[in-house]
């Protein structure tokens, strides 16, 4: 009996088994090869051969690091002391805010941060990868929540050779030696839909050859398709919960396409605010170093009056016999001003102004040095930090006063933050995370269904013979008749008792979104307690510029006082001229700090408001950039939507009406493709916009506003990255603003301007020719006119402050000298003081009656005249002094009636770098509520100073002009070279002083 089933099996396996093992090998070949696809020879190389030569090479470079040194890491020798006094040659780059902050962003692929957190915590750095970074996260990105409802297919071919005993024949098909070739072949494809469920189609075949005896077939083809499908009903179920937890979530593992689409716009915000912080430390050093030169050139010249000083002294000790602790009083304070100028030159190695450094965008900390701050701008925009040239501010501070409105600003401030937005998508995921961890609180009931079409046959295919019957010829033959179909369907429940993981889900939920709302209430607190700071210290600075400039021109003029009636002949000590020359070094270096001080805080009220991107018009583009996959970048838009208002803390769970409308909401930015009318109303929107941009760019803004309005009525879903029509309408009004105002100021008249710029340089004229009366007259003249001047244009009150100084010299000059009469104490005249007196009466009448001219003509006549006055007599100065303040008053009130002077954000005034002295600089005037030192509530401002060509007494030829040196010049004329510390004589004079000292 056994015999025959053996015997066949011999005849009839060799050759057809082979056959069929050789044409699945094929068939699994080639559906492994249209799967891998372009997989290379390398890959079967080290997948295959086991080739580890590349990890091989990074392993020995593992073990034994050689850090690779970049190019751009090189630099030149830095610039010293030392190398200047060698004589070694340097060259000035010119560089304004704007063309640093190109330059910053230019070379700007890591965010930099002083202080060396690139070397501290290198994980915290932001890099212009960031964005990329988080999208293309395999875990938790967008991509990685899309994948997880990506089709996945899955193959099989199984070989099988069996050859058993059995005890029992009944199990063997009535054998008891069982011999069996078995060929299993599976592929099926799978698909997980957006509501969760699981749609599977498979195909199953398998080939059986054995020696039971009550085979149909000595072999014979099983083949069946199904198709499968699985939805939830309960738990896991729903557009909702599977698009924030995804379908592999968790109680506390939510990882759905919206929550990585939040957490993609929370890395966009930390990255625009590792930007703007960049931004402001870029500003912040560039005034830095500006106020480092400033502090070196103030430094500078007061060592240079230093060793004047000296020298006069030493003279007077050798000549007259003084006291030669005198000498070493002037020779310290020389060696003191040299060493803050090689300090100021070099600089400390402290921390400079940068982000939190006390306020937000950071506090002006005024160290000098600046060699170190210019070392410390190269860095932080990505130049090398020695290339034989020195970066050298070419913009000033601004000097016009901003006035804000505190509620728009404030406003502004909460709307536009990105950390209160950043906060919010935070509230808003934990809200959706609430409302997937609500899911985790019912059972999971299943809907499972399926349905199969079986075959059966001799052959797998086969074109002849019978497909149906008892005895089909192929199976596939045989499943085409559709004869043998089978179906399923059913539920699948199951649930934990209790739910206590479930239910500590929704707790934790709900506690977490108490926290992140709490949170953003408080960060509102924090902006607005910051924004407060920074308008409070914008206000302080531009004050403290008032009075450091005041207080410098006062300082100033008690110098050149001191030094006239030394030059006089009057016996001065020397410590009032040592202490007056530090207290002009120390009031100009904290005038030019003020003004620095100043421009940090206008930069910071512009960075705590949310603006300081747009007014530096700057634009965030990011984007993944990879050979293999490269990709548009993404613009972010400059204008953001306000933030939405914080949801309160006992916001009962959404209703399910609540929860469709959300829905709805939701799906206009869902990855799914949208409706085809809502595509059509979209690409009718874009094409009205995007002729709307073209009007706007062609300066034709009425049109653009219209087509804007146009598609803003259309109520199109626009995509997160599309133009909008209300940022659109926000540029449109901008740039409307923008056009009044550059009409308005082409609007004004410029033939006043024009007249008043030709009387005073007549003005000029007639007093470098001696004729004081016809300068006179037109220095007043210019003066009645309403005209603004620029910073450092020539103004009426310089010239009738020098007409009033050349009418004192050419008194001084006609006085005859009395032999006898103490130099201290000329001469008194009882007529002289009586009409003097009598003059100054009339000037100060006419002056109250606004008749100007008069009064200024008589307070002239009366400082012509030779009379010594009380100290609590009214004087011509004085009457002089209040005529100037008069007519810089009435100038400031017929400005202040022209319409719309004052704006909310009055455009801010550039100063353009120049050579202008300070004596051109305008006199701050202080407010009417400050006082005088005599307690008087008066508008005290403290008189301009005088030129150094109008000292009583010239300067000799042969004497060098260093005690009385011109005031601060800009910098853009200063070189830091040997000279700035001493010159070889200097050097030759302070050896041999050093020596004489020594000796003695």
């Amino acid at each position: 009996m056994l015999a025959r089933p053996l015997s066949l099996r011999s005849t009839q396996t060799p050759r057809r088994f082979a056959a069929w093992r050789a044409v699945s090998l094929l068939m699994l070949s080639a559906v492994l090869s249209m799967v891998v696809g372009c997989a290379s020879y390398d890959t079967y190389k080290k997948t295959v051969g086991n080739d580890t030569s590349e990890i091989d090479a990074l392993t020995a470079d593992a073990e034994n690091p050689i850090p690779e040194i970049h190019p751009a890491a090189y630099s030149a020798a830095p610039i010293t002391s030392k190398s200047l006094r060698d004589g070694q040659e340097i060259q000035y780059r010119d560089v304004t805010v704007g063309e640093v902050l190109q330059l910053a962003l230019e070379n700007s692929e890591v965010l930099r941060e002083l202080g060396g957190t690139i070397l501290r915590t290198p994980e915290t750095v932001r890099t212009r990868y960031s964005m990329g970074l988080q999208q293309t996260d395999p875990r938790f990105g967008t991509h990685a929540a899309l994948s997880a409802f990506d089709a996945q297919f899955k193959g099989s071919a199984m070989f099988n050779k069996n050859d058993r005993i059995f005890n029992n024949s009944f199990f063997a098909g009535g054998i008891n030696s069982y011999d069996q070739d078995l060929h299993e072949y599976k592929n099926e494809l799978s698909k997980r839909a957006a509501t969760g469920a699981l749609m599977i189609f498979r195909n199953v075949s398998d080939m059986d050859q054995n020696n039971a005896p009550g085979n149909l077939f000595t072999h014979a083809w099983n083949f069946y398709s199904e198709e499968e499908a699985r939805q939830p009903l309960l738990q896991g179920g729903g557009l909702q919960y599977n698009r924030i937890a995804g379908p592999a979530g968790a109680p506390g593992l939510y990882n759905g396409i919206l929550i990585a689409r939040v957490n993609v716009d929370v890395t966009q915000t930390d990255f625009e605010i590792a930007v703007r912080d960049y931004v402001s430390n870029v500003v912040n050093v560039y005034w830095d170093l500006y106020y480092a030169y400033r502090d070196l050139d103030a430094r500078r010249r007061a060592m240079h009056a230093a060793l004047e000083s000296w020298r006069k002294v030493k003279a007077q000790v050798e000549a007259e016999g003084l006291s030669a602790s005198k000498e070493a009083q002037a020779r310290e304070q020389y060696y003191r001003f040299k060493q803050e100028v090689d300090d100021s030159l070099s600089g400390r190695l402290l921390q400079g102004t940068q982000s939190r450094n006390g306020s937000t965008g950071g506090t002006l900390r005024a160290n000098s040095g600046v060699q170190v701050n210019e070392r410390r701008l190269r860095y932080m925009i990505g130049l090398p930090i020695t290339d034989g040239t020195l970066l050298r501010p070419s913009q000033d501070p601004d000097e016009a006063e901003v006035i804000y409105d505190w509620e728009i600003l404030m406003q502004e401030s909460l709307a536009r933050r990105p950390e209160l937005r950043r906060q919010q998508l935070k509230v808003k995921r934990r809200e959706m995370e609430l409302l997937a961890a609500q899911n985790f609180i019912v059972p999971q009931l299943d809907a499972i269904a399926r349905y199969r079409f079986r075959g059966f046959g001799n052959q797998l295919i086969q074109f002849s013979g019978d497909q149906g019957g008892g005895k089909p010829a192929s199976a596939l033959g045989n499943l085409a008749t559709f004869d043998h179909q089978e179906w399923m369907a059913g539920f699948e429940f199951s649930m934990p008792i209790g739910f206590r993981q479930g239910h500590a889900a929704v707790a934790n939920a709900e506690l977490a979104l108490c926290h992140e709302r709490a949170i953003h209430r408080e960060q509102e607190r924090e902006i607005v307690h910051d924004l407060s700071n920074a308008l409070s210290d914008a206000v302080r600075a531009f004050e403290s510029c008032q009075s450091s400039l005041n207080r410098y021109i006062a300082s100033r003029e008690v110098l050149l006082s001191l030094e006239a009636e030394e030059k006089n002949g009057l016996p001065i000590d020397i410590d009032r001229i040592l202490d007056a020359q530090r207290r002009v070094v120390e009031a100009e270096i904290r005038y030019y700090q003020s003004r620095s001080e100043y421009a940090v805080a206008q930069k910071n009220v512009q960075l705590e408001r949310g603006a300081l991107a747009g007014e530096n018009d700057l634009w965030l583009i990011d984007g993944v950039n990879s050979s293999a996959n490269e990709q548009q970048p993404v613009t972010v838009p400059g204008k953001v939507p306000p933030a939405p208002a914080p949801a309160a803390d006992d916001a009962k769970p959404i209703s399910p009406r609540d929860d469709a409308k959300r829905e709805t909401s939701q799906n206009q930015e869902n990855v799914n493709a949208v409706p085809e009318a809502a595509a059509r109303l979209r690409q009718q929107a874009m094409t009205t916009l995007q002729q709307a941009r073209k009007d706007l760019q062609a300066g034709r803004i009425d049109a653009a506003q219209q087509k804007a309005i146009a598609a803003q009525k259309l109520d199109a879903s626009f995509t997160l990255w599309d133009d909008r029509p209300e940022a659109l309408l926000d540029e449109i009004d901008k740039r409307s603003q923008a056009q009044k105002t550059v009409q308005s100021k082409k609007a004004e008249p410029n033939d006043l301007k024009s007249r008043a710029t030709a009387l005073v340089d007549d003005a000029r004229a007639d007093l470098a020719a001696g004729r004081i009366s016809e300068a006179l007259e037109k220095a007043t003249q210019a003066a009645e006119l309403d005209v603004a001047y620029e910073v450092f244009e020539d103004r009426p009150e310089s010239v009738l402050t020098a007409i009033q100084r050349a009418n004192h010299n050419t008194a001084a000059k006609s006085k005859p000298p009395a032999p006898d009469a103490d130099k201290r104490f000329p001469a008194k005249s009882d007529d002289l003081k009586v009409r003097a007196t009598a003059l100054l009466k009339d000037a100060r009448a006419d002056l109250a009656a606004d008749r100007v001219s008069e009064a200024l003509e008589k307070a002239t006549q009366a400082a012509e005249l030779d009379v010594a006055y009380g100290v609590f007599e009214d004087r011509p100065e004085s009457v002089l002094t209040a005529i100037q303040h008069a007519t810089r008053n009435t100038v400031a009130k017929s400005k202040s009636s022209v319409p719309n002077a004052t704006k909310r954000f009055p455009a801010k005034r550039t100063v353009q770098p120049t050579s202008a002295k300070i004596d051109e600089l305008p006199r701050y005037k202080l407010e009417d509520s400050q006082s005088d030192p005599a307690g008087d509530r008066v508008n005290f401002v403290p008189p301009a100073p005088e030129p150094v060509h109008s000292l009583t007494v010239p300067l000799t030829p042969d004497e060098d002009d260093v005690s009385t040196s011109s005031p601060p010049q800009r910098f853009r004329d200063m070189r830091l070279e040997p000279s700035v510390f001493e010159s070889d004589d200097d050097e030759d004079d302070d050896d041999e002083m050093w020596d004489e000292s020594s000796d003695k």
